[in-house]
Order: structure tokens, then sequence, then C-alpha cells
């Protein structure tokens, strides 16, 4: 255990980020390439698009979180009914 947070006090938050940030590519990088391999052109195509699919549908939902939580920011003093009232209209317009 005593090796482990000397280690964890040798590297700095940005090597940790970066080493994590290689190891994930790294790994969707192989992902891909064993997807590749085993479904063939076709069924890869299909898994890609579906993927694909997935990530649209999660950015518009990440959309509407990050909209409403402005909102919430900006509104957090005021009374609930002029939060409401002022997202609605943003929502329409």
């Amino acid at each position: 255990m005593t090796a482990f947070k000397l280690l964890l006090k040798k590297v700095s938050p940005e090597q940790l980020f970066m080493g994590s940030v290689l190891l994930v590519n790294g790994g969707n990088y192989l992902y891909n390439l064993l997807l590749g391999r085993l479904l063939g052109p076709e069924a890869y195509a299909d898994a890609a698009l579906l993927v694909t699919l997935l990530l649209v549908l999660s950015f518009l939902g990440m959309t509407f979180q990050l909209a409403t939580t402005k909102f919430a920011v900006i509104f957090s003093g005021r009374d609930w009914e002029s939060f409401r009232n002022r997202t609605y209209k943003q929502a329409i317009a």
C-alpha cells in the first residue's frame, strides 16, 4: 500500500490524465480492429452505424441536460415560477 501511495505522489494529475487518454484510445483502436476482423465488412458497418446512432442520441440528451443546468444556475436565487416560465419560453423559441 505504501508503494502505491508513493507512486501516486510521483505522478502528476496531467500525467495521469494523459495516461488514461492513451489507454482509452488504445483500447478503442483494438476494439475496432478486433470487431472488424470478427464481423466482416457488412456486419461491422451495421455495428458502426448503431454506435454512431447511440452517440447522436446521447449528444441530444447531453445538450438538454447542459441547457437545463445553465438555466438552473442562472435562476438559483429567484423564484421557481420565473425559472419555469423563462425555460418554457427558451424551449419554444
